[in-house]
């Protein structure tokens, strides 16, 4: 940010980076509970619809990154505001549509039947409560 305000960029300009920077961390605190909610997902069509979504947050995700990691000699300062901007509100999307999906996927219960004798049945739990929390609280 500091090198861009020395390219005669102001304040206001830069913080676009601060958004994206949470964003990204965002997306992978989201992944993150994706892979064990897909894990848990009966196999059917809504779940292979789920995982190519959290693929595309994948890669999504990667190239925010990259994005970020750039140094501003490479590129120019403006069309790398422009790139990183349109990228992560494609993020947003992406993590808007998977927690939709795991409302819809949690309101049909749609878990496969699982042994509760399972020792991390206790962490699956919390998962599960805390996607269920996570949607409701992103909706409402």
């Amino acid at each position: 940010m500091e090198q861009m305000q020395q390219q005669n960029m102001s304040w206001i300009e830069v913080q676009f980076l601060n958004k994206a920077i949470d964003i990204l961390c965002q997306c992978r605190r989201t992944l993150m509970y994706t892979y064990v909610f897909a894990f848990y997902l009966n196999k059917n069509n809504q779940s292979i619809i789920f995982e190519d979504n959290q693929q595309d947050l994948e890669i999504a995700t990667e190239q925010l990154s990259e994005f970020l990691e750039r140094d501003l000699d490479q590129e120019h300062v403006e069309t790398l505001k422009q790139k990183v901007q349109d990228k992560y509100r494609i993020v947003e999307i992406i993590v808007d549509v998977l927690y939709r999906t795991m409302t819809d996927v949690i309101k049909k219960r749609a878990f496969s039947s699982m042994d509760w004798s399972i020792p991390n049945m206790h962490t699956f739990k919390k998962i599960k409560v805390w996607t269920f929390w996570s949607c409701i609280d992103r909706f409402y």
